[in-house]
């Protein structure tokens, strides 16, 4: 065996023979680095599409987050003469939050057939972040007759549930893992 090496070496068989085994080795190396780059850009889409709910979700939560904010400051400043159109359209804004909610954050399904009655999209529990915003507009629509000037009691209370929304977006969002799994990615 070892003649016909070098036989093929003295023709140049031997060379063509490691050439082709190099030119293979090259083209296993190729097609197992396209594959790596392919999942890697797919991993890369699917962690820019997540971002891009994010956003939508930071958004949709800043806008929750001013319409409370109003409405805590509706409650500490005498009550203008169009005190009650104020309320209402503050309240009104917040219930379409709530719906713009459900389309980013569904409710789940525990088993238990709760609004199974209903349309899918109130079927099963609200998600907690929900739920802090239906808090706030069920306790606006409550209260609204009760409300004295000055209601610092009742701001109080909407404050509470206002920090409460905040760290519930912030949970439902993960934004600082996300950021730093699209950078890793995006340096490869």
């Amino acid at each position: 065996m070892l003649d016909a090496i070098l036989a093929a070496a003295e023709t140049g068989g031997f060379f063509s023979i490691l050439f082709s085994l190099v030119a293979v080795l090259i083209a296993i190396y190729s097609i197992w680095s396209s594959r790596q780059s392919e999942r890697n850009s797919e991993e890369l889409q699917t962690q820019e599409l997540l971002l891009r709910y994010d956003e939508n979700v930071m958004s949709w939560g800043a806008e929750c987050i001013s319409e409370i904010a109003k409405l805590e400051t509706i409650l500490t400043i005498p009550k203008p003469d169009d005190f009650e159109v104020i309320y209402k359209a503050a309240l009104l804004r917040i219930s379409a939050l709530i719906d713009q909610g459900r389309m980013f954050i569904p409710n789940y399904d525990t088993g238990d057939g709760h609004g199974v009655d209903k349309h899918p999209a109130y079927q099963g529990h609200r998600q907690k972040v929900l739920d802090l915003l239906m808090a706030i507009y069920d306790w606006g629509m409550k209260n609204e007759d009760q409300i004295d000037n000055d209601d610092y009691a009742g701001a109080r209370h909407l404050f509470r549930l206002r920090r409460e929304f905040v760290a519930e977006v912030v949970l439902l969002l993960d934004a600082k893992n996300r950021r730093e799994t699209l950078q890793a990615l995006s340096a490869r």
